[in-house]
């Protein structure tokens, strides 16, 4: 989990495989050691105060990984919580959309799973909302949340 400066909001968050990171007073990295492409992201979601992010390592070898954090002001900054679904096995998109005026600015997932079998294969702006792809391996339904980070007036 990582926590936004005081009088900061979540604008958004990103992972990468590069082994660099740069600090200032607006945004910050966390590094963990975890697999190459054998790295299951299984959540990654906006709260009031923090950018949670839980991923699976299913090897023993390890590698790098950076997570960045941009936080900073914006008018009309507004987190909106999506209904939480029960996913079927397969590749499944959540959406969630933002109240007019507002656009989207970032968003995520927050999956309710231990499992490596379930990740989170991709999350991406999608009109007035955003939208996050589940991927579902284990043979039963999983609960997943969207969230969206909005702004504008």
């Amino acid at each position: 989990m990582a926590l936004a400066s005081s009088g900061r909001t979540w604008l958004s968050f990103w992972l990468s495989t590069v082994n660099r990171a740069r600090l200032s007073r607006e945004s910050f990295a966390i590094t963990r050691l975890t697999p190459g492409t054998e790295l299951r992201l299984a959540s990654s979601f906006p709260g009031p105060f923090s950018w949670d992010v839980s991923g699976a390592n299913t090897t023993l070898l390890a590698s790098r990984l950076t997570a960045f954090a941009v936080c900073g002001t914006i008018r009309g900054y507004q987190l909106v919580f999506g209904f939480t679904s029960l996913l079927d096995v397969g590749q499944t998109p959540v959406t969630n959309t933002c109240f007019a005026p507002r656009v989207p600015l970032s968003g995520g997932a927050f999956i309710d799973s231990t499992s490596t079998l379930v990740s989170l294969n991709s999350t991406v702006a999608a009109g007035t909302g955003w939208t996050s792809w589940v991927n579902n391996a284990t043979g039963a339904g999983v609960n997943v949340e969207p969230i969206v980070v909005c702004a504008g007036t």
